[in-house]
């Protein structure tokens, strides 16, 4: 896990990459239970076994604006290199 905090706090420093962390400390009512991906106009869900492509619009929107809340909740930039970096510190000490 170490390497890939690493990783994580090398990357966020490149261009043209946004890497955003939300903080297991944020009060957030729902965490997503699978991976998904948005794409301009459908979803793809992943599992454990399967995935799912979500086309309907009403769902695609759901799912945009669970990004979002995921967006806004998480620390991003300068914030979540330091974050990053304080769990790093934690799991060395």
């Amino acid at each position: 896990m170490l390497g890939q905090l690493d990783r994580l706090a090398t990357v966020a420093g490149l261009m043209g990459v946004e890497v955003s962390v939300v903080p297991f400390s944020t009060p957030f009512p729902v965490y997503p239970l699978t991976d998904f991906i948005l794409y301009n106009d459908s979803v793809l869900i992943e599992s454990i076994t399967a995935h799912q492509r979500l086309d309907a619009a009403d769902e695609v929107a759901l799912y945009e604006r669970f990004f979002d809340q995921l967006r806004a909740a998480a620390a991003t930039g300068e914030d979540a290199v330091a974050l990053v970096q304080r769990v790093t510190a934690g799991l060395r000490g």
